[in-house]
C-alpha cells in the first residue's frame, strides 16, 4: 500500500502537475518603487541623505526602492514626495489606506478626546464659528516656519 506522501512524491518525480486548487499560495512578488529611486537620483541624493530629510533609517529607503517594503503609510509617502519635490503618484509607491477614525481617536490624548466630544455636542452655529476659528489659525500658522522634529504630545 502506498501512503499519501509517497503517492505525491511519485507524481512529483513523474512531473505530473497538481490538481487544480491544491497548488501552493501565489508568491508575493516584489514591486520596486522605481519612481522613488529615479526621483532620488535626479535630485542627487543618496539613500542616507533622503532618509535623514524624512526622518527614517537608510535601510527603510533601500527596502522601499527594492520592493521589500510593500505598502507605506500616507504620511511617509507625503514626506518622501515633499522632500523630492514630486507628487506621491510619481514615486510609484503603494500607499496603504489611512487609519480609520476609531484608531486615530485612540491615539489622542484625553484632553484632545474631550475637545472632540465637546465639538460633537455643539449646535450648527457654534460649530461654524469653531470651524472658521480653526481656519483662521491655520492661515496664521501657515506663515510661521514649521517646527523641527516630531510633534510632541502633552
Amino acid at each position: 500500500m502506498v501512503g499519501s506522501a509517497q503517492f505525491w512524491g511519485i507524481l512529483v518525480r513523474m512531473k505530473v502537475p497538481p490538481p487544480p486548487g491544491t497548488d501552493k499560495k501565489p508568491s508575493r512578488k516584489r514591486v520596486p518603487a522605481e519612481g522613488l529611486r529615479r526621483s532620488r537620483i535626479r535630485r542627487g541624493l543618496t539613500q542616507a541623505q533622503l532618509a535623514d530629510m524624512v526622518g527614517i533609517h537608510r535601510n527603510s529607503v533601500q527596502n522601499l526602492e527594492r520592493g521589500v517594503t510593500r505598502r507605506v503609510a500616507p504620511a511617509l509617502a507625503a514626506a518622501l514626495a515633499k522632500a523630492l519635490n514630486v507628487t506621491v503618484e510619481e514615486l510609484e509607491l503603494r500607499v496603504r489606506p489611512a487609519a480609520p477614525a476609531s484608531i486615530r481617536m485612540r491615539q489622542l490624548t484625553p484632553e484632545q478626546r474631550a475637545v472632540v466630544e465637546e465639538l460633537l455636542t455643539l449646535g450648527p452655529e457654534d460649530f461654524e464659528f469653531v470651524r472658521k476659528t480653526i481656519s483662521a489659525l491655520r492661515e496664521r500658522n501657515a506663515h510661521r516656519p514649521a517646527p523641527k522634529g516630531p510633534r510632541q504630545r502633552r
